[in-house]
């Protein structure tokens, strides 16, 4: 009876998970695919950082458009990283993109940094801060500086994640990108954590305007 009820159980959390990651897996899609040529954040990050764990993660976006240019354009990256120490984790993504023609190229290598700044919950919010480097292998391409201020505040079982992003492309007289990131989580259990997600332009240097900018939003 005993093994009967812990099957039962293994095989509903396995349900819960599959469907929670399934959810996040169309609404990335749906996001990159509505979002190709723009240059917002599709990911949030919370302000902490896990001292020696080391990460692996792929990130994919592709497009598909009745346009024979576009159609069939991938983007993919894959990231290594490492908490060094309990305030700082760093780590390498590699970038290959697939043109629509099928030609196969590295484009891109960014270096990127977290900087965990407060213990979680020592304050009334917890902040950090994630920077990130980027170097084009096209040398006609400039390179791009990219920081993001990391909030997180915890809200009875409400997990809510702000990042103000900053982007910065290193060429003269380039403008200054302002983007931001949104994410409010459902804390009932660790492997099931229903939420929404939003992410939208604020404008740039050279015309700042919130109200007239694009933003997305979806379900986790």
């Amino acid at each position: 009876m005993l093994f009967r009820r812990f099957g039962i159980t293994s095989a509903v959390m396995i349900i819960m998970i599959y469907q929670q990651y399934l959810r996040r897996l169309v609404w990335l899609t749906m996001l990159c695919m509505a979002l190709p040529t723009l240059a917002i954040a599709k990911k949030v990050y919370s302000p902490y950082v896990d001292e020696g764990e080391w990460e692996v993660e792929m990130q994919n976006d592709i497009i598909r458009s009745q346009s024979a240019v576009e159609d069939g354009w991938s983007k993919h990256q894959v990231e290594l990283s490492y908490g060094v120490n309990s305030f700082w984790k760093t780590g390498v993504y590699l970038v290959f993109e697939r043109m629509a023609n099928g030609e196969k190229k590295y484009t891109q290598t960014k270096w990127q940094n977290l900087l965990q700044w407060t213990e979680k919950g020592e304050y009334w919010l917890d902040m950090g801060a994630y920077i990130e480097y980027i170097w084009p292998t096209d040398a006609s391409q400039p390179q791009v500086f990219e920081f993001k201020l990391l909030l997180e505040k915890q809200v009875a079982l409400w997990s809510n994640t702000l990042n103000l992003i900053l982007k910065q492309p290193m060429s003269q007289g380039a403008a200054t990108a302002f983007s931001y990131a949104w994410r409010s989580q459902y804390q009932s259990k660790e492997s099931f954590k229903p939420g929404f997600e939003v992410y939208g332009a604020l404008g740039s240097s050279s015309h700042f305007d919130v109200f007239q900018q694009p933003s997305w939003a979806g379900p986790t």
